[in-house]
């Protein structure tokens, strides 16, 4: 995780500003959890680089938690809910 998100945070290839975690956090144990959210906050913090963050997970207690450590950030947060006959059924939260 620590290399992808050092070679994400420092191309210079491609102007487009944006960080993808497809479910960071399938292998971690509460407290990496935790120190995992912490590390994002402290980049987000930091004047280094801005790039929108984009998370996909699947698991409600973490995207719960993250929006508990953002509630004082720019955070926008969608729910899947399925499919329907016009296709995908997002929400926002």
């Amino acid at each position: 995780m620590s290399i992808f998100l050092g070679l994400g945070l420092t191309q210079n290839f491609s102007s487009w500003d944006q960080l993808f975690l497809d479910d960071p956090i399938q292998s971690m144990d509460d407290i990496k959890i935790l120190s995992f959210i912490d590390v994002l906050r402290a980049i987000s913090d930091s004047n280094f680089k801005k790039q929108n963050l984009i998370i996909s997970t699947h698991d409600d207690n973490f995207a719960k938690l993250l929006a508990i450590k953002y509630r004082n950030k720019s955070l926008t947060q969608y729910n899947f809910i399925g499919y329907g006959l016009q296709g995908p059924l997002i929400q926002r939260v």
